[in-house]
């Protein structure tokens, strides 16, 4: 089963998709979430993806 969560950081709201599963070393359900990017509009659904920038990769 997956579904849509909303968290909200500061002012801004990020939307991601949460599926299911059983973990069979733990024996017991689990989640997994996927990022989808920042929420422009929550009625439609409507969500803009923005990367992460690793300042470590550009400073040399």
């Amino acid at each position: 089963m997956s579904f849509i969560r909303h968290k909200t950081f500061g002012n801004q709201e990020s939307a991601y998709d949460v599926s299911s599963y059983w973990d069979s070393k733990r024996k017991k359900p689990r989640q997994k979430q996927k990022y989808l990017g920042v929420l422009i509009d929550k009625d439609k659904g409507i969500f803009e993806m923005r990367r992460k920038i690793h300042h470590s990769l550009y400073e040399k």
